[in-house]
């Protein structure tokens, strides 16, 4: 079914995690198909609509439509299908995310000529039961047709089509949309009465131990004085929130905690209130091996042009040095000397964090990728109606 370029274009996004409120892959999908013409419907299956609310879309062809299928009964999940698949089969375009997201459509779809497109987030990584292999099955057979799989880099691209035995994938750079702006603010300094002359590293997300958190706060005593880390986010671990405010009691100056979570209008702020970004992440599986493609808070600091401290996993090092916009580490005791080594010359990495952004910019490479599905989708090329 070959998709033409009118307003009667029907696109409709799945989800199955609590997050899809504030996921960037998905609310810019839905943003580029708007923008280029099309209405689209997100369909938030056992979404945390209260944690994690969605945007206000104003007067944009956006529609939520959030249906919950855990912790209900058998007849109320029968209705709640029944529901989805009415839904689903209005659609001229159906794009999955990840596994619980494509198993159902791939369900409700049966005998449906709908063409579905998987976009891989996380991977799937089954345990040894029954359950987990039978559902590793099906995702392979419902990828296998799906006309697209869309990734975040060439590393998870590799995985996948060995994974999935499948011939392509896609490559989405888990990327904001826009263009980059360097606009600081004083929020941190001023919520924590920060010194000017304080240089401030900023790790932002889910303060757990496979992204790093321990490891970084373990470095800091080793940090020089002109150095603070701001923890910017959550704590699923009441653990590693103690042990950071241990951290912080034995280093006085040193460490802040900040969860106040801010709105999608805002999600910037963080970034423009400091001056570094620190990441990292454990390579416990293939999900965090894998994860510098899939880390949307690199291509967010590029987007405000902040250099970036980073953990070396696979593909981390060709993100950030090929652009020139950090440094990374094998051993958390180099991190003092890579903060020390963008301070000599922060300008340079800050000013190559902006131009290096253009490259990754969500929009254009979405744009480009989908138009590379022609003919296979789409009468002509699509185009984006964003104005900046």
């Amino acid at each position: 079914m070959l998709l033409n370029n009118h307003t009667n274009r029907r696109i409709t996004l799945v989800t199955r995690f609590g997050w899809a409120g504030i996921s960037t892959s998905v609310l810019n999908t839905a943003s580029v198909w708007c923008n280029s013409g099309s209405s689209v419907t997100i369909i938030a299956i056992d979404a945390n609509i209260t944690n994690f609310p969605f945007p206000d879309f104003g007067t944009s062809p956006i529609t939520i439509k959030a249906i919950t299928l855990s912790k209900k009964s058998i007849p109320s999940k029968l209705s709640n299908l029944l529901a989805l698949r009415a839904l689903l089969r209005k659609s001229n375009l159906i794009i999955a995310f990840d596994v619980d997201a494509l198993l159902l459509t791939g369900v409700c779809t049966t005998a449906c000529s709908t063409p579905i497109i998987y976009h891989s987030l996380e991977f799937y990584e089954p345990n040894k039961s029954l359950k987990a292999k039978l559902k590793k099955l099906l995702e392979r057979k419902i990828a296998s047709k799906a006309i697209a799989t869309f990734t975040q880099d060439e590393h998870r691209a590799s995985y996948l089509r060995d994974d999935l035995r499948i011939k392509s994938t896609k490559i989405i750079y888990n990327s904001p949309s826009g263009v980059a702006s360097n606009s600081p603010n004083n929020h941190f300094r001023r919520l924590f009465n920060i010194p000017k002359e304080k240089t401030i590293v900023l790790a932002i997300g889910s303060m757990l131990s496979e992204h790093y958190i321990p490891n970084i706060l373990d470095s800091v005593p080793k940090w020089d004085n002109q150095f603070v880390l701001i923890l910017h986010g959550w704590f699923p671990d009441p653990a590693i929130r103690t042990y950071a405010e241990s951290i912080s009691q034995t280093n006085p100056g040193k460490v802040y905690i900040s969860n106040r979570l801010f709105n999608n209008d805002e999600k910037f702020t963080p970034y423009q209130a400091s001056d570094i970004l620190i990441l990292g992440f454990l390579p416990t599986n293939k999900n965090t091996l894998f994860a510098a493609g899939s880390a949307g808070k690199i291509f967010d600091a590029m987007r405000c042009g902040k250099p970036i401290v980073a953990y070396s996993t696979p593909g981390m090092k060709e993100i950030i040095h090929s652009n020139n916009i950090g440094n990374t580490f094998t051993n958390t005791k180099d991190i003092n000397r890579c903060l020390n080594q963008i301070m000599k010359n922060y300008k340079m990495y800050s000013d190559s964090s902006q131009k290096a952004f253009a490259a990754y910019e969500f929009d254009n490479n979405y744009l480009r990728v989908l138009n590379q599905l022609t003919p296979h989708l789409f009468k002509t090329p699509l185009r984006s109606g964003r104005t900046e």
